[in-house]
């Protein structure tokens, strides 16, 4: 497309208002050639090759079974049109209006190059270096059915690229990839929070090619540093077709990157429909919603489940409620002990005191009974001992009352399981995840504290004798 007369490649040299317009400017005056067309043509091939890197993008995901002499220009066109429906390439046109290249006396395009792959993948390169920018912003895009992910080649170096070189790369990426993907995010309700991104561990493109996997994304807004990279690893962006948003919700929920769980919710889940609400009169707030700040607290090694149990449950539907939650946690990893306070435990004369009778009252309720257990790490252990040091003052557990603790044996799995439990659906009630202080949870409920009555020590010894026969069963 980018050479409509099919007589070579490289137009992009030469074009007003790109990189290769400045470097044609010595050949040029008036805006006409000012040298032969020998001299010409040999600056143009020269910097179509220096220029290849930065103007092509990978694109994967292709429909193989559409792959054939017509694929290469129905992707062309389709890329070509998304960008020029966005405005993100004016030196090609605008408002429909075609520019004409000073020496073709032709209008350019956004994709002059497509290379297809059998295997489904593809190479384009853009007419001029900014397009690739502009190009880089339809990832997600669908064609055929296919959701299709584009990104830099991997033998992309940012060092060669242009724009890097004249440090005009900020404003092109304004005037191109933010006219497709807008840098304000309306406040709608499927508008989505993404959290726990690390700081300034990532960049805009890095964020994108994660989202975008969903979905192609509308809008984007994430606080950068002056080198591209995300401060205090929050984002907040919502897809080109709303009908994704809760599948990308549950997707990045959990998902690793950089070692780090995401967090994703509904930024705005009581704001009006997308289709209410016009862009130019949207508020746009950027704040963390309730429903991810559990999850962005420091991880602890117990876990608060609340709304497992509900007013008005019998002993056996709380009982069978309890055993779910716990048996599903150990499929995730050791559990070292669980703990319940219901309202008999609470509601008591002593109950709600706290002290000696609110310790001893809390671990007739508690089932220490891991077959499973492994042996803490050395600063789990220190940080349990500096907790269990701590001044043991009175502790009302009436606060929690009707909620479900479960203490893991590692920090990694009590993550994974908050992130699985967190705002899921349990027999109607959407269940919240708390990380519980390690010292608050041994001082309420008498974990961790070394046994001293003869019938502690003996239950003690009788738990030492089943781990290490569950231990040995399993050849350890």
């Amino acid at each position: 497309m980018g050479d409509p007369s099919g007589d070579g490649e490289g137009f992009g040299f030469g074009l007003p208002g790109t990189v290769g317009g400045a470097s044609a400017a010595p050949l040029m005056k008036h805006g006409r050639w000012n040298a032969t067309d020998v001299v010409v043509e040999y600056h143009r091939t020269m910097w179509r090759d220096a220029t290849k890197n930065s103007r092509r993008v990978y694109v994967h995901n292709l429909n193989t079974a559409i792959i054939g002499v017509d694929a290469k220009d129905e992707l062309g066109k389709t890329l070509h049109d998304a960008v020029m429906v966005a405005g993100a390439a004016p030196w090609h046109g605008v408002d429909g209006t075609e520019k004409l290249h000073p020496k073709l006396d032709a209008p350019t395009g956004v994709v002059e190059k497509v290379f297809i792959s059998d295997k489904g993948y593809s190479f384009v390169e853009g007419t001029a270096v900014e397009d690739a920018c502009a190009l880089l912003a339809l990832d997600g895009i669908v064609v055929r059915g296919n959701l299709l992910k584009i990104r830099r080649p991997k033998d992309y170096v940012a060092s060669e690229n242009p724009l890097v070189v004249d440090g005009t790369m900020k404003d092109v990426m304004k005037r191109t990839f933010e006219k497709i993907i807008r840098p304000s995010v309306p406040d709608t309700n499927t508008k989505i929070f993404l959290g726990n991104l690390g700081d300034r561990e990532l960049d805009v493109l890095e964020l994108k090619e994660i989202i975008a996997s969903f979905g192609r994304v509308r809008a984007m807004r994430a606080e950068t540093d002056a080198h591209g990279r995300i401060k205090r690893g929050r984002a907040w962006f919502e897809y080109l077709d709303p009908t994704v948003a809760p599948h990308a919700v549950s997707g990045l929920t959990g998902v690793m990157v950089n070692g780090r769980r995401l967090v994703a919710a509904f930024a705005t889940p009581d704001a009006p429909d997308v289709g209410d609400v016009r862009e130019e009169d949207g508020a746009c707030a950027y704040e963390v919603p309730a429903a991810a700040e559990p999850l962005l607290r420091p991880e602890q090694r117990v876990l608060a489940f609340e709304n497992v149990l509900a007013a008005g449950m019998d002993a056996a539907a709380m009982k069978a409620a309890i055993e779910d939650v716990k048996l599903e946690c150990e499929s995730l990893g050791n559990v070292l002990s669980t703990h319940v306070v219901d309202v008999d435990e609470v509601d008591g004369e002593d109950g709600g005191g706290g002290g000696e009778n609110a310790a001893k009252g809390a671990k007739t309720k508690t089932a220490d009974d891991d077959d499973d257990a492994d042996e803490k790490p050395e600063e789990e252990e220190e940080e349990d001992k500096e907790g269990a040091e701590e001044a043991a003052g009175p502790v009302d557990t009436s606060v929690y009352r009707g909620e479900v603790f479960v203490e893991f044996a590692r920090v990694e799995t009590a993550t994974v399981a908050a992130h699985r439990f967190h705002r899921r659906l349990f027999d109607g009630r959407s269940v919240k995840i708390e990380y519980f202080p390690i010292a608050e949870y041994q001082r309420a409920f008498a974990k961790g504290v070394p046994p001293r009555t003869h019938e502690e020590l003996q239950a003690a010894a009788i738990k030492a004798q089943e781990i290490v026969a569950n231990l040995r069963s399993h050849g350890r």
